[in-house]
């Protein structure tokens, strides 16, 4: 078995923006929740993606499934997290 140990030399980057991918199969239903029920400000419309603001620089994006997509797929496909550093 071989263990690697990861060192680093300098301090991580800092993380400037988080954004966190739902898929929906109904955007319009989920848009209505998140901004009619939970508040949140729509920070970027993408047309069949939309992100809201959730606190300072992190965000939720609400994504619409791909209408071919099959059972299976649907069950494969979770989430996306994002981070975003200017340090990279």
């Amino acid at each position: 078995m071989n263990v690697f140990r990861v060192t680093h030399s300098k301090s991580p980057p800092p993380i400037n923006q988080q954004i966190t991918f739902l898929y929906t199969n109904d955007l319009a239903t989920s848009t209505e929740f998140y901004e009619d029920k939970l508040g949140l400000k729509l920070w970027l419309d993408q047309g069949n993606c939309r992100i809201y603001t959730v606190t300072g620089s992190r965000y939720l994006g609400l994504c619409q499934r791909n209408e071919s997509a099959t059972k299976e797929d649907a069950v494969r496909t979770g989430i996306i997290f994002t981070i975003a550093t200017s340090g990279l």
